[in-house]
């Protein structure tokens, strides 16, 4: 009993370096570096409007979702202030600003006003429909963007607390910034759209922080139980290995279809 409880000391002491490394995992993950936003992000397409408005199509399809995502890792808490946390996570999704945020947009040129009380899922459609996307594309999911969803939602809702926040925050919230950046890189370049129509990506760029920081918080609050750690290193590759696959099917239906259609 004392050689186990001296190694779990061990490891507690070395808990923001174990955190720290599945921090770094997720940055480096093939979902952060895909092709398909490598090449979104240098305009590597043969036609990348084209390609843009697909990933439109298909991404909300798992978009949609984010709040019942969150709702399915709020019903694993066993924590009261863990709870509240992601409850305020919740609000922000509903497009509730705080007063940090505001002056955030503020300082790059973005009315505060515009964003405020409007939904996330809502700004997403507002990009949709500025890329041409009809109300019906938007009916169903793709079927990947389906698997996707179904896959994780109910991952969260049957996981253990630890890996349901190491799949929504480590391989989620901690990765939007890296991987929107490089969308919101092509989009602009791609110079058809004006900025109130794309600023979702920019908003989730700027003002997306504090999500990331509750959702570390409370990851190192359940590392300290016995597992801890294991239990997020497992949410958290899982989270990435769906990403992942779900960017294998859009690169391959943009590549097939831009054959199919050539100039």
């Amino acid at each position: 009993m004392t050689t186990i409880s001296t190694a779990f000391q061990t490891s507690l002491d070395n808990l923001d370096d174990q955190i720290q490394e599945l921090v770094n995992e997720s940055l480096t993950h093939p979902a952060v570096r895909h092709p398909f936003l490598t090449r979104i992000a240098a305009c590597g397409f043969r036609d990348n409007v084209a390609a843009l408005r697909q990933y439109a199509v298909e991404y909300s399809g798992y978009a949609q979702w984010f709040p019942r995502y969150l709702k399915g890792v709020i019903s694993r808490l066993e924590r009261d202030d863990h709870r509240e946390l992601l409850s305020h996570n919740l609000e922000e999704e509903q497009g509730l600003l705080g007063e940090d945020d505001r002056a955030e947009l503020r300082k790059v040129g973005i009315n505060p006003d515009s964003v405020q009380n409007v939904a996330h899922p809502l700004l997403y459609r507002r990009f949709c429909d500025a890329m041409g996307v009809r109300t019906e594309e938007l009916a169903e999911p793709s079927r990947a963007a389906a698997r996707w969803r179904t896959r994780f939602l109910y991952f969260l809702e049957h996981a253990t607390p630890a890996q349901a926040v190491g799949a929504l925050g480590l391989g989620t919230e901690h990765i939007v910034k890296p991987v929107y950046k490089q969308l919101l890189k092509g989009i602009i370049a791609m110079g058809v759209l004006r900025r109130d129509e794309f600023v979702f990506f920019e908003l989730h760029c700027l003002v997306d922080d504090q999500h990331q920081k509750d959702l570390l918080e409370i990851a190192r609050d359940l590392a300290r139980a016995p597992g801890g750690i294991e239990e997020l290193r497992s949410g958290m590759r899982t989270a990435l290995q769906m990403r992942n696959e779900f960017w294998d099917d859009l690169y391959r239906n943009i590549l097939d279809n831009q054959l199919a259609n050539p100039a």
